[in-house]
């Protein structure tokens, strides 16, 4: 396996691939890649792992923007 391991980074996409039947020259980037796609989020290559992580880390950003608006929503009231 040539993706990275670490939980700690976004994996670098890979050079000169074939998905679904078309070849991508060069290196990927993130607008190449479409996560909602089964070709790409489930390929076993490292576009597999960085849709996992994306998916990962949108998911731990909206949890930690929403901290505000919910200590908003808790003590707001009581407040006044």
């Amino acid at each position: 396996d040539d993706c990275p391991d670490s939980k700690w980074y976004q994996p670098p996409l890979p050079y000169n691939q074939f998905i679904d039947g078309k070849f991508y020259p060069g290196q990927l980037t993130s607008n190449d890649v479409d996560c909602t796609s089964d070709a790409w989020s489930s390929s076993g290559s490292c576009t597999e792992t960085f849709c996992t992580r994306l998916s990962d880390g949108e998911t731990q950003a909206s949890l930690v923007m929403s901290i505000p608006y919910i200590i908003s929503a808790v003590f707001s009231p009581p407040m006044g």
